[in-house]
């Protein structure tokens, strides 16, 4: 269990009219999960056929109710709260991930600033700052706060890896190369159409 604090946002700043419910849970999330929502404005909670869900008479705010239902389990049902705020002046909110540098860590980078994160994945990564340690492989979730706004960030990461060190002879006898390694757990060799673990003869 990769243990996610939460898939939806807490706080989405949105524009009166229609809104697309799906765009707040990212698709890894709707692919594991049958997701489905509720509407409570008021007081009064609404079952909503399909995502898209119509703002247009709401005031203020409202709260969307994300119900995700485990594929593999069905007994095993989360749900989230967003409180929906109208603003049509919202900010849109990104947050980018840098490639890994030499110390092994990625660069968190944020397109505005006065802006909170929040780890929804602890077990799989580590922030401090705008740095990101990933603790093992897996999806990533990372909640970017601002005000009443928000936005989960999805990220697919990978703990460092180092290349295998392969030393090549040419055989002449046979006219081929033979390649030799060590340190190679993990890798594969792919050739004509086939993989072989690094230790295949």
């Amino acid at each position: 269990d990769d243990m996610v604090i939460r898939f939806a946002p807490s706080r989405k700043a949105v524009s009166a009219g229609v809104l697309d419910a799906n765009t707040l849970v990212d698709s890894s999330a709707r692919n594991r999960f049958t997701v489905s929502y509720q509407l409570n404005v008021n007081g009064t909670i609404t079952d909503v056929t399909g995502s898209n869900i119509d703002l247009t008479n709401v005031t203020g705010r409202a709260v969307l109710i994300t119900i995700l239902t485990d594929n593999l389990n069905p007994n095993r049902v989360l749900r989230d709260r967003t409180v929906l705020t109208i603003d049509d002046n919202a900010e849109t909110l990104a947050l980018t991930l840098s490639d890994v540098d030499a110390s092994g860590t990625h660069t968190l980078s944020r397109n505005t600033t006065a802006s909170f994160l929040r780890n929804l994945t602890p077990k799989i990564i580590t922030i401090s700052g705008n740095t990101l340690t990933v603790r093992e492989d897996g999806v990533a979730r990372i909640e970017m706060r601002k005000g009443m706004n928000s936005h989960v960030a999805v990220f697919e990461v990978r703990t460092p890896r180092n290349a295998p060190n392969i030393s090549w002879a040419y055989d002449s006898v046979n006219t081929e190369a033979v390649a030799t390694s060590s340190d190679v757990a993990g890798w594969a060799l792919e050739y004509d159409g086939n993989s072989y673990a690094m230790s295949d003869e």
